[in-house]
């Protein structure tokens, strides 16, 4: 006969998981993205409790920010019977339905559940506390301006430039850091974006100004923790009474039980700590060939040797690639081979793009029609009635055009590399001067290189240099920022097999 105890943890679950699925069936997918509501699993929560162990006995509040159906509160509460939870929700249907579970389940007095944002709410302050859960993942496209006001003046009180390009979760760190105490601690699931992107340093810096010790638990990217999304997740664990004495790093994955003592611990430098690269860190502590990390005279950045651009945005492929229709009516001078889709460069045979014959062709038109021929004019008119009707001039990217149909293609750039796919990026020299949408970078020399150099660079690149390069997102989905793509450390031409050209 089951126990008392297990009887209540399988009710409690049961009333979490009816909410949960109560909210999935009323409101879209698109609805919750938006909001960044995302159900973190049970395997999760009960992994994550059993990092607090007997230390949830010295805090005498837990605050579970941004609680969702209460899977964190509910568990803690009965897991942790000494301990009052502040359970802090921004929707008001999730905040009900928790207040319900709560009261089901005979926790009311150990449970409060505040229907709040926790951005402006007040906090409990009068013992040591323990800030918990999953915060809400929005992107930084959706955020407000109130909101970045409050990230600005939220960065102004930690000392530090918090990027707007931050996601919420970044918020919700810098609301906890910047009133933390010595003694309070941090343990949440995180999108694991922020440790590599540019906008993750400010917040990096602040983390070792006050965090005492920081442990972190990287999921790999084939462990899909949120169904659904393609989010890599990590947990981030925070002693604060900082700068910081101890950085470790663990490998988390389902099934793994993970123990303190199984992590690989990095000391960091004793001066300038706050510049200490985590992602470099990480790989390093998890005994990981880093090529990146590497220093040293034979190596130099691919940022040196070139610059690394985007693909061209049209704003409306369907209306500037050219179709039978269109080639009817723009002039060949104005159509341009382009490359259009990833897996022209991925499904290439060999290192060069040799020819334009498979490629279509895009419409870039100069900004003065004036000083086109007048039947020509009357043509692109025709054309231009076209991509109206379709939306081409309606859209973010038109309206910051001038004139909306200056699509502004970039010159044809030497080599062609892809940035997303589920596999490493692939290079290419540009043999018949292509120009690229926004689905590859285009590199384009900084020095004078010859052919067969270039054809030396994008071979070594493609046997050796994209590992460990970008972002890893769940599913293996891999995505390289033009600033990732500069990083990357190639054989100095100077002491390498291709030199540079006098």
């Amino acid at each position: 006969m089951p126990s008392e105890g297990k009887q209540k943890r399988g009710q409690s679950l049961d009333t979490i998981d009816s909410l949960e699925s109560q909210f999935v069936a009323e409101h879209s997918l698109l609805s919750r993205r938006n909001r960044g509501i995302t159900f973190t699993p049970q395997w999760v929560v009960d992994q994550m409790l059993g990092l607090v162990g007997f230390k949830a006995s010295t805090y005498s509040e837990i605050i579970d920010a941004g609680a969702g159906a209460g899977r964190f509160s509910i568990a803690t509460a009965t897991r942790f019977p000494a301990a009052q939870v502040i359970a802090v929700e921004k929707d008001g249907d999730l905040a009900s339905g928790l207040r319900c579970a709560v009261r089901n389940q005979g926790l009311g007095k150990r449970v409060e559940v505040r229907h709040a944002d926790f951005l402006y709410c007040s906090l409990p302050c009068s013992g040591r506390r323990l800030f918990l859960g999953n915060p809400p993942y929005v992107r930084h496209h959706s955020m407000s301006a109130r909101q970045k006001a409050w990230l600005k003046n939220a960065g102004l009180r930690l000392g530090e430039k918090l990027s707007g390009l931050s996601g919420l979760h970044v918020y919700f760190l810098a609301r906890i850091l910047a009133e933390a105490r010595d003694g309070d601690a941090l343990l949440m699931i995180l999108p694991s974006e922020w440790l590599e992107a540019r906008y993750g340093a400010a917040i990096k810096s602040a983390i070792l100004e006050r965090a005492r010790k920081v442990r972190l638990f990287v999921f790999p990217p084939e462990a899909a923790v949120f169904e659904g999304t393609m989010t890599t997740s990590v947990i981030l664990s925070l002693e604060f009474g900082g700068p910081t004495e101890e950085f470790s790093v663990a490998l988390a994955a389902r099934g793994r039980e993970m123990r303190i003592d199984d992590m690989k611990v990095v000391q960091l430098p004793e001066s300038d700590s706050h510049q200490v690269n985590w992602l470099h860190l990480s790989h390093e502590a998890l005994d990981r060939e880093s090529p990146l990390a590497e220093a040293t005279n034979s190596y130099v950045e691919l940022g040196e040797l070139f610059d690394i651009h985007r693909g061209q945005v049209t704003g409306k492929n369907a209306a500037w690639i050219a179709t039978s229709e269109t080639v009817s009516l723009i002039p060949d001078r104005f159509l341009f081979p382009c490359v259009t889709d990833g897996k022209e460069i991925f499904d290439l045979d060999g290192d060069v793009l040799r020819t334009a014959r498979t490629l279509k062709r895009v419409v870039d038109l100069p900004a003065d029609l004036s000083l086109v021929k007048n039947a020509e004019r009357e043509a692109i008119y025709r054309f231009l009635a076209l991509a109206k009707n379709m939306g081409a001039a309606d859209g973010y990217i038109a309206s910051h055009r001038r004139p909306w149909w200056r699509v502004g293609l970039r010159d044809s750039p030497s080599i062609i590399m892809t940035y997303m796919g589920r596999r490493a990026p692939r290079f290419v020299v540009n043999g018949c001067y292509a120009r690229l949408l926004n689905i590859a970078h285009g590199l384009y020399p900084k020095v004078r290189l010859s052919r067969s150099q270039l054809c030396g660079i994008v071979r070594w690149l493609n046997e050796n240099g994209t590992v460990r390069v970008g972002r890893t997102y769940s599913g293996g989905l891999v995505k390289v920022e033009p600033g990732d793509a500069r990083r990357i450390r190639v054989p100095n031409p100077g002491n390498f097999q291709f030199k540079i050209a006098a």
